[in-house]
């Protein structure tokens, strides 16, 4: 063998025979240098990940197979993801998966259809969402749109061309070019999911489960109103702070860390006589709670360092 990195040389000797099983995709490989580590997907991808440049030695990557989903460049070093084949933008350095000669030669898949450019393939899926894919324009044609029906789970916007999927319609954020799908005539009368809630304007809907969590959902800042928030009861494993709006999670309770934004969380009032989980312990200030794992460990965890002192820790 030549004369490689230590780190390379390792590497090799894991890939022999072809195979990369051994090499575990969370495994994330110590560069020689010291600079960090490198996982599998990022082995040949044309780009740096160790300073010395090793996750990227040309002879390792021929030797290398390229991922499930990915294939190789031309040169027969980098791997790039199958997705990006021909989509007008080279992921590759050589420039060969968007060689127009190869793409125009290559057949799409099932249940997809070239550009008329015959470079870019398209699914049905992305034909009239308002996105053009192909350069030349023809996946969003006017015309086509016009007499396209919107696959299942979709809807056509208010200019009869663009389609949105069902589930953005009345979510506060537009999908539609023209944003019909928040207009007024879409949403006064849109019913929404059964996990949803309307806000106080009566057309955006926003998710149960965000009320009176401290975080703006609804663009008119109605589910986190003291109207919306007084009478609204927490959900499971939740506790109202002080200020009988908010809603956090008990495991959050005198952590160190306020999430009330009132920060009756971590007040003493609140935390004097709150009782830690079992897997916990009390900071001496009475207050804080931090995991019994974190005593003793060289790493101040409670915000008075008594989880460090040297009586406790001898």
């Amino acid at each position: 063998m030549e004369n490689y990195p230590f780190f390379v040389v390792l590497f090799l000797t894991a890939i022999t025979g072809g195979s990369t099983d051994v090499i575990s995709p969370g495994e994330c490989r110590e560069c020689s240098d010291g600079s960090g580590c490198a996982y599998r997907y990022q082995f040949c991808n044309g780009w740096n990940t160790c300073a010395n440049g090793e996750d990227e030695n040309e002879d390792l990557c021929r030797d290398l197979e390229c991922e499930t989903g990915k294939m190789k460049c031309k040169n027969g070093i980098h791997c790039f993801p199958e997705y990006t084949l021909c989509d007008y933008y080279a992921y590759c350095k050589d420039g060969s998966d968007d060689d127009h000669e190869m793409c125009k030669n290559r057949t799409c898949l099932t249940d997809t259809t070239k550009c008329n450019d015959g470079i870019a393939c398209y699914s049905q899926q992305d034909r009239c969402n308002g996105v053009e894919l192909c350069q030349s324009g023809d996946d969003e044609d006017m015309e086509m749109c016009k007499d396209f029906q919107c696959p299942p789970d979709h809807v056509k916007c208010a200019d009869g061309l663009q389609c949105i999927r069902t589930k953005y319609l009345c979510n506060g954020y537009p999908s539609c070019k023209d944003e019909s799908d928040e207009s007024k005539e879409t949403c006064t009368d849109f019913q929404c999911p059964p996990d949803q809630v309307k806000c106080a304007d009566g057309l955006q809907c926003t998710r149960t489960s965000s009320l009176c969590n401290g975080y703006t959902s609804c663009n008119d800042e109605s589910d986190e109103s003291k109207e919306t928030c007084v009478d609204f009861e927490c959900g499971e494993d939740q506790v109202k702070c002080q200020d009988g709006i908010q809603c956090i999670y008990e495991n959050n309770l005198c952590n160190g860390w306020p999430d009330c934004k009132d920060k009756s969380d971590e007040s003493a009032k609140v935390c004097y006589g709150y009782k830690c989980p079992d897997d916990q312990v009390k900071c001496r200030d009475n207050i804080e709670c931090i995991y019994k794992s974190g005593l003793c460990n060289q790493y101040t965890s409670c915000n008075d360092g008594s989880d460090e002192d040297e009586d406790l820790c001898k």
